[in-house]
């Protein structure tokens, strides 16, 4: 076996340790970070892939509704698959079912704002209370793709998208952001 083959043989020892550790015992603040990162990563993955090709499929019109029907399925599948629950929050959402929870959710995407704002790395933040342990991993609008659903009303989304994303979420809260800008977060909520 190549190093690289066995590097990675490691870390995915690793985490597959810390996702499915059912023992009373606490796993480090580090096997947290690990697996939240890679649950986080795993999520983003699956929903982009289904998006991208719903929009090969569709363009802007079939991704809205993809989403708007598929989204917080491919959560729920992949929460149960790792033993977590897994959400995507943010105080501009889409879906009502995105917004953040608590004030905890709440003071943890005014950080991540903030610091976007001040020009600062969005560093991943755990937070540990009560009985469990939660991973938050900022979400930036990372590609040009992204604005045709998320960007200026007045000129990255069509018409048609726009009618389109109204009709299924009249509250939306999810346009007016630029390529780069910070969007949510990845929470990953874990019982200890």
């Amino acid at each position: 076996m190549k190093r690289v083959e066995i590097l990675a043989l490691a870390l995915l020892t690793i985490i597959f340790a810390a996702c499915n550790n059912t023992e009373s015992t606490t796993p480090a603040k580090t096997d947290y970070t690990i697996a939240g990162d890679s649950i986080a990563t795993a999520a983003q993955i699956a929903l982009i892939s289904e998006l991208t090709t719903a929009m090969n499929e569709g363009g802007t019109i079939k991704a809205i509704s993809f989403c708007n029907e598929n989204a917080q399925h491919i959560k729920a599948e992949l929460s149960e698959k790792y033993n977590c629950t897994i959400q995507r929050i943010s105080e501009k959402y889409r879906n009502p079912k995105d917004q953040p929870e608590s004030p905890k959710d709440k003071k943890v995407l005014r950080a991540f704002s903030a610091a976007h704002r001040s020009g600062n790395p969005l560093a991943p933040k755990l937070v540990a209370e009560n009985n469990e342990v939660i991973y938050y991993k900022p979400i930036m609008v990372a590609m040009p793709t992204c604005l045709k659903c998320h960007g200026s009303k007045a000129t990255d989304i069509d018409a048609a998208t726009q009618e389109i994303i109204d009709a299924k979420y009249p509250n939306d809260l999810a346009t007016g952001y630029k390529l780069g800008d910070f969007r949510g977060a990845w929470k990953i909520t874990f019982n200890k």
